[in-house]
């Protein structure tokens, strides 16, 4: 039995799979976005963890950034102080 932790909106699906065949993303958009739809499609958190190298902990965080803000968990967000 599979356990959905996440189920995507179609638009929010094709979205994803539009940035992902884009081949020019950002590693940390590239591992979320992979890490969404591999949620969507019913893999457990330990799995997508093991596949984006990450801690299981980061794409629980992830999956609940998208519940709340939706596709803007993939893109983060100004930082305060002075630039690098």
């Amino acid at each position: 039995m599979t356990k959905h932790h996440l189920t995507l909106t179609d638009n929010d699906r094709t979205t994803l799979e539009a940035l992902l065949s884009k081949g020019t993303l950002a590693a940390k958009t590239f591992k979320r976005a992979t890490a969404l739809l591999a949620l969507d499609r019913g893999k457990t958190l330990h799995d997508v963890a093991l596949t984006v190298d990450v801690a299981t902990i980061t794409v629980s965080t992830w999956r609940d950034g998208y519940t709340s803000k939706g596709l803007a968990i993939l893109y983060d967000a100004p930082r305060s102080g002075r630039p690098p």
